[in-house]
């Protein structure tokens, strides 16, 4: 489901904007669906999820547990995405940042790095 609507929204929003793909590998990327991807994208960046051993992440799941989180995040929120996200809004004119999953939004400091703005002129 999720996937089949977000083909169709950058495939829609490619007609008139350029997109910037970043994306976790979940390991079952098929190389034909990042083909069809690449003609409506200007860039596709694919990043490695982190994987830990399950004592490692017992950190973490403690504080996510602490903090009320989710224990899902633990899947979802990486260093290496933030810094491609960061790459990227460094490197061009972005006017809008979409995150396919809430979840992925903590790989985005809004409360540091601001919010995109959405005045229209």
């Amino acid at each position: 489901g999720y996937k089949i609507r977000t083909f169709n929204l950058i495939k829609r929003l490619s007609k008139n904007n350029s997109i910037s793909i970043i994306c976790f590998d979940t390991g079952n990327i098929p190389s034909e669906d990042i083909l069809s991807m690449q003609q409506y994208s200007e860039t596709i960046k694919i990043v490695t999820p982190n994987k830990y051993s399950k004592i490692r992440q017992i950190p973490n799941i403690l504080k996510l547990i602490i903090a009320g989180e989710p224990l899902s995040i633990k899947y979802v929120q990486s260093e290496f995405m933030k810094s491609e996200i960061y790459k990227t809004l460094e490197s061009k004119s972005i006017d809008l940042i979409h995150f396919d999953d809430p979840y992925m939004t903590k790989n985005y400091d809004f409360k540091n790095r601001g919010f995109v703005n959405t005045s229209v002129t």
